[in-house]
């Protein structure tokens, strides 16, 4: 069974069982982190600041104030192009763009944008598959 790491608030979480899972999705979507985006890895153990780990990432902020969030996904794909992909709206998103790293300050696209519920939905599949979500569409990114 594979392992999620997370790092959330500058400090590493750990979930196993499908009850500590959904306890890190409300934590990483539902609470706000306005210090830090959450960076989230599924692998088959513990990823940790000792620079094990694997060679993809799924990083989401969130505005729970605003029901707003944003994705950003580097590694492998089915295309084999390793990314950055961040998430795509397709319908025009018409306020505060998202963090993408308060602390430089640094802002996702308008595009990527998405209702808080379909990033909700995303790290959910994530979780499970531990695999870029298809659940939401994707927009090749920017190397920050």
């Amino acid at each position: 069974m594979n392992i999620v790491s997370a790092v959330v608030d500058n400090d590493w979480r750990y979930a196993t069982t499908p009850a500590e899972r959904d306890a890190l999705v409300r934590l990483v979507v539902d609470e706000p982190h306005p210090a830090w985006a959450s960076l989230l890895y599924v692998w088959s153990h513990r990823v940790s600041d000792d620079g094990r780990g694997p060679d993809w990432q799924l990083r989401v902020f969130t505005d729970p104030a605003r029901g707003v969030g944003a994705l950003n996904w580097i590694g492998p794909v089915r295309s084999g192009e390793p990314g950055p992909w961040d998430s795509l709206n397709p319908t025009p998103f018409d306020g505060e763009p998202v963090d993408f790293d308060p602390s430089v300050p640094l802002f996702f696209p308008p595009s990527a944008s998405l209702p808080i519920e379909k990033v909700r939905r995303a790290v959910t599949e994530y979780f499970q598959t531990g695999r870029r979500p298809e659940c939401v569409q994707w927009q090749p990114g920017m190397w920050y």
